[in-house]
């Protein structure tokens, strides 16, 4: 009977044997039971400091390894956050809590609230200008206002996008045009480039695709002179693809918009800026969306003096709330443009014809355009330093007559986005040249009544109807 009453037992906390009347009993007393009651609390404590401090090292290093790639990357979402590191996004969500990383930066996409979108959409709404491209989503109108408006302000370009349109209206004309009429039409706008691609885009687009342009930014990028932006641009304007047109004045809002320091002409702050409006644009109306982005940026938010005081953005601008707005964005410096000295020699033949010759150099500027004979020395020279050059001097050992008069001279300064041309016009009564000019394959002596046939760079197209024979009555 008494077996079954008491059963020996070893105390779990201080080790000492004792009789228990039960088998759940594990202490000999209450002094070891809160003894060990006590030991479990400080156990537990000690292993959730452990474990604490292990979490504080990992969220040390993930938020270090965090900011290290926010330097490149900016503008992630929790969730690719998460996955850049192979963390969790509670993870992510408790190191921006605790401020060790930048919320501006990571899941900055999800504070921006859909609502800015609307004030965008109500402000372009109200501001927009009429321009005959945003009337349609004919792809060949909006390829042809994009190409045209490249390194060209609205202004300038609008009157030969009308032009360009009246003469080429489709695709199809322009594709069996003469690439000279096309750059005729062209003349001005300098970048003559950009007329030679749209010719063969024309052409690949006729032969290739049936006179229709491809619906896709991707495809579009097949053509001649169309890059990422030209493509995103038509892509979402025209076939309402979801994908961000990045130029000049979207790179500027962005850049306030997030007090981005980093340079948007280079590679990491372009990937920046693109990140953060791919995930802003909307799916319904994508080309709205680019067009009144482009417009904010060059009616509002502009390089000098924006209005901000009445930006529909300034309770959200990061540049306009820390004062920042006229330090960006940040650009790295352009190199120097290059000097270089052009000698064009004016000569008119026996019969009153003037020779002109066709540029055909593909490496350099103002390819198939036409100009004059072209000399060209590494500083100014003078009427006798002209005449010593080496192809003057080849062209009179050549000739039976040797007199060369000088008509005229006129100097001007023609200023190229990465070179400065300083051009002097020599008109000469020079028949001992004829010879050599008539033997060369480039050059050919035209008629008055023709001179305005022939595409000229603006500088000679300058000096041909002000200073030669089409001079202008002032």
């Amino acid at each position: 009977m008494s077996s079954n009453l008491y059963i020996p037992k070893t105390c779990q906390h201080c080790g000492k044997a004792f009789v228990a009347r039960t088998t759940v009993t594990k202490y000999c007393g209450d002094n070891c039971a809160k003894r060990a009651y006590k030991k479990r609390i400080r156990d537990k404590k000690q292993q959730t400091a452990i474990e604490e401090s292990q979490q504080n090292l990992q969220s040390l290093q993930t938020s270090q390894t965090l900011n290290n790639t926010l330097a490149t990357k900016p503008f992630l979402s929790v969730l690719e956050a998460a996955q850049l590191i192979g963390a969790s996004r509670w993870t992510i969500q408790r190191l921006i809590s605790g401020n060790k990383i930048k919320a501006a930066k990571i899941g900055r996409r999800t504070i921006i609230d859909r609502k800015e979108i609307d004030k965008l959409f109500n402000w372009y709404e109200v501001h927009k200008r009429q321009l005959p491209w945003r009337e349609t989503q004919n792809p060949y109108k909006i390829w042809a206002s994009e190409i045209i408006l490249q390194q060209t302000r609205v202004n300038q370009g609008l009157d030969y996008y009308v032009r360009f349109i009246e003469r080429f209206p489709d695709v199809k004309v322009l594709a069996k045009a003469d690439e000279q009429e096309v750059l005729k039409i062209w003349q001005g706008l300098g970048y003559y480039s950009r007329a030679r691609n749209m010719h063969k885009a024309a052409k690949l687009v006729v032969s290739e695709y049936g006179g229709h342009f491809p619906n896709n930014a991707a495809e579009l990028q097949r053509l001649p002179g169309i890059g990422a932006y030209t493509a995103a641009a038509i892509a979402s304007m025209a076939f309402d693809e979801q994908i961000p047109a990045i130029d000049g004045n979207v790179m500027r809002v962005v850049a306030r918009w997030n007090a981005l320091e980093m340079p948007v002409n280079e590679p990491p702050g372009k990937k920046a800026v693109e990140a953060f409006v791919r995930d802003l644009i909307p799916k319904t109306f994508p080309g709205i969306f680019n067009q009144a982005m482009m417009e904010f940026g060059a009616l509002h938010c502009t390089p000098q003096n924006p209005d901000c005081s009445t930006c529909v953005f300034n309770n959200s601008c990061e540049a306009f709330l820390k004062n920042q707005t006229h330090s960006l964005p940040v650009r790295n410096k352009k190199k120097k443009p290059r000097n270089r000295f052009f000698n064009y020699l004016v000569v008119f033949d026996e019969n009153q014809c003037l020779f002109l010759k066709k540029r055909t150099a593909a490496n350099d500027i103002w390819h198939n355009l036409y100009d004059f004979p072209l000399i060209e020395t590494i500083q100014p020279v003078d009427f006798e330093g002209l005449m010593n050059q080496k192809e003057i001097q080849r062209m009179l050992a050549a000739s039976k007559q040797q007199d060369v008069g000088l008509v005229s001279k006129t100097t001007t300064i023609h200023k190229l986005t990465h070179q400065t041309l300083t051009v002097t016009f020599w008109q000469l009564n020079a028949v001992s040249f004829c010879d050599a000019f008539f033997s060369h394959n480039a050059v050919k002596a035209v008629e008055k009544s023709a001179i305005s046939l022939y595409p000229f760079p603006r500088v000679v197209d300058w000096f041909v109807n002000e200073h030669l024979f089409f001079k202008k009555n002032t």
